[in-house]
């Protein structure tokens, strides 16, 4: 199931200079609080993250699940940050 609206912060182009507007309402985000199978997975409403100056808010449509976000869910990838943890290292938006 895609998430109906996420989001994501990322570096801006040099030559952007305007900050994506947001709707207000919550992203929707695939995560998980402790490590384990499928089942630790859960679709949760999260407020948006902060959008720091020279970064850009994306709209995200679609998300990819690849083997990075695997292990990650495993506990044994990237393990910086706390939970809850949010799957999708890579996406689609606008």
């Amino acid at each position: 199931m895609l998430p109906q609206k996420s989001s994501m912060v990322v570096p801006a182009p040099a030559a952007y200079n305007a900050r994506t507007p947001t709707t207000g309402a919550p992203m929707h985000a695939l995560t998980f609080e402790t490590f384990g199978g499928p089942e630790v997975l859960r679709l949760r409403e999260l407020d948006d993250p902060p959008v720091p100056p020279g970064h850009l808010q994306l709209a995200m449509r679609a998300i990819g699940l690849n083997f990075a976000d695997i292990y990650r869910r495993r506990g044994a990838y990237h393990l910086a940050g706390a939970a809850p943890y949010i799957a999708g290292y890579e996406g689609a938006g606008e």
